[in-house]
């Protein structure tokens, strides 16, 4: 016959009652990843419980509830071995900037308590660029490093663009252009000794990169309309020289990018 949890009390030396061992305790652990999601995508919020009595694998049903947004699923059912068991839904977060709380209770079973938890994310939303522009697609380089400005002075260019949902955003600034290389393998790559019998090609490489976070240069850098002059300095060592480039701007937040946007324009000597 097998083991029974029971507890047995002694009355008067004739009966004995019998009752139930308590149910062992259990804890609920809810962890959503990523965090911070971006609004209109998902993030998969998993509940794990973990039995903390006598060595058991909960088992039932894990209902989510949230103050914005929607699950794939209201509930889901536990799976697991040992101590533990877990479960997850999907979560897809209202469109916009908010901050809501997810909560999960599992409902028990028939040796496990019930158990309640809650976590709040970050939903954000990406950022994108529009109506970019630029003063002077031909100009002759200055001695200024970039900085965002309201005015268009005569020498070097102001890149202007709007940019939505900045808050958080991180916007890049890449200066490519071609250079002479040799055709190896359908590809075409720099110049060396070992080439230089191949047929000539011109590739494209990155001549520099800007990046400005709203964090850092807010107010310079914010949601709306902005302006960023450059005259060819890059930093205080280094000037983009005389040619003609490729400007790709991209606006990223939290590891996800905008649409670029392409510019082109010719430094004077």
């Amino acid at each position: 016959m097998g083991s029974v949890n029971l507890q047995g009390v002694a009355v008067d030396g004739t009966h004995i009652y019998w009752t139930s061992a308590p149910r062992p305790t259990s804890t609920l652990r809810l962890t959503c990843s990523p965090n911070p999601a971006m609004a209109g995508g998902w993030t998969t919020c998993t509940a794990t419980v973990t039995n903390m009595g006598t060595p058991s694998t909960p088992t039932g049903t894990v209902t989510f509830t949230a103050s914005s947004g929607t699950f794939s699923a209201r509930s889901c059912t536990l799976s697991g071995s040992g101590v533990s068991a877990a479960c997850h839904v999907r979560y897809t977060g209202a469109p916009r900037v908010s901050y809501p709380t997810i909560a999960a209770r599992y409902s028990g079973d028939s040796t496990h308590t019930a158990s309640t938890e809650s976590t709040t994310i970050f939903v954000f939303v990406l950022p994108h660029l529009t109506n970019v522009s630029q003063s002077a697609q031909r100009w002759r380089r200055g001695n200024a490093l970039p900085h965002f400005t309201r005015a268009r002075p005569p020498v070097g260019t102001t890149f202007t663009f709007t940019l939505d949902h900045g808050d958080y955003a991180q916007v890049q600034f890449d200066f490519t252009h071609l250079v002479p290389g040799r055709l190896v393998g359908g590809k075409c790559v720099a110049p060396t000794t070992s080439n230089r019998g191949k047929p000539n090609c011109r590739r494209t490489v990155t001549a520099a990169t800007l990046r400005y976070n709203a964090l850092v240069q807010s107010p310079a850098l914010h949601t709306g309309r902005n302006s960023l002059h450059f005259e060819g300095r890059i930093n205080r060592r280094t000037w983009l020289a005389p040619g003609s480039y490729t400007l790709k701007i991209t606006a990223t937040a939290y590891g996800r990018a905008s649409r670029p946007a392409f510019l082109h324009f010719t430094i004077l000597r």
